[in-house]
């Protein structure tokens, strides 16, 4: 037997995954063994449990991570893991861009599974029924302006919703939530302009460097990765200028830095303002301040304010 576990999104595997050992266990006793097929003691793993069976038969759950990888495909020709009758194999593989996996193999999976469940982000009025459902697991119930309001903050990702409700449910006393708790213990939505500190050094402002800088630590974004976002942003418009001052066409200067067109047609007027002396010293400090940071001598938000004020 199959269970095809697929999708991208990773709580739902982790748990739906859960949900099939449980239903497995309530009916039978039953050996549970994980696998990650994406590796090389993994797939040995798996052709030990194919070929060498339980002696006393004893039915077996193979979870199967990964299991769409590229080197399943010789395992899965060789075998027909439909035909173990004492074997449940639980195929799960997470489809997330940049996750290793073959469809065709995924697709001769759910082709001979029995069942296949796919863990896709869902749509507004599944996410509506999900919570609904989730709430009632736990014996409580959400009003629909609590929903709506709920989805409305935290509807982008399912593990940070469960985490939400989980508070939600045990913070509520009458076992119903409501408006009121939803804006009490979740975050308010916050719209991220993830190009808003780019486009500030861009134009050479730095009001609105600094006033960008100040959202993004506000955020939690991490200080080494805006530390990398000022020292490019920095760099660029130290490359841009130089060039800008020799005559250099924009094309030319788009060509010879590596910078997109656009970008470039839009930091020119920035970038003519700017004063290539403070430019150079702010790109000196965020190199000092990356190492000193990383080291503990450093505070990296104090260090990338300083750098900035000083432009």
């Amino acid at each position: 037997m199959i269970i095809v576990i697929s999708g991208t999104d990773s709580y739902r595997l982790q748990h739906t995954t859960e949900d099939v050992v449980a239903s497995a266990r309530q009916s039978r006793a039953i050996e549970v063994t994980t696998v990650d097929c994406a590796t090389e003691q993994g797939r040995e793993q798996l052709e030990r449990i194919i070929k060498y069976p339980s002696f006393f038969q004893e039915p077996t759950l193979v979870i199967a991570h990964h299991a769409a990888h590229e080197d399943m495909a010789p395992t899965l020709k060789e075998h027909d893991l439909s035909s173990f009758g004492d074997i449940i194999f639980v195929a799960v593989q997470n489809t997330s861009r940049g996750t290793p996996y073959e469809k065709k193999v995924l697709n001769a999976l759910i082709k001979k599974a029995e069942r296949h469940e796919l863990c896709d982000p869902m749509k507004e009025s599944e996410q509506a029924l999900w919570v609904s459902q989730y709430c009632l697991d736990r014996g409580s119930t959400i009003e629909t302006p609590a929903l709506r309001e709920l989805l409305r903050r935290q509807g982008g990702s399912t593990r940070e919703l469960a985490l939400s409700l989980d508070t939600l449910t045990a913070y509520t006393r009458t076992g119903t939530i409501t408006l009121n708790d939803v804006k009490l213990l979740t975050a308010p939505a916050i719209d991220v302009d993830e190009w808003e500190l780019s486009n500030a050094i861009a134009a050479y402002d730095k009001r609105a460097i600094v006033s960008a800088l100040w959202r993004r630590t506000s955020q939690g974004t991490p200080e080494q990765l805006l530390i990398g976002l000022l020292a490019s942003g920095i760099r660029n418009a130290l490359m841009i200028r130089d060039l800008r001052t020799r005559n250099t066409p924009t094309v030319s200067i788009a060509t010879t830095t590596g910078i997109h067109p656009y970008v470039v047609t839009k930091s020119l007027r920035g970038a003519e303002r700017a004063d290539a002396e403070k430019l150079t010293r702010a790109l000196h400090a965020l190199s000092a301040l990356d190492q000193a940071s990383k080291d503990g001598r450093a505070d990296a938000v104090d260090g990338m304010f300083t750098t900035v004020l000083a432009l």
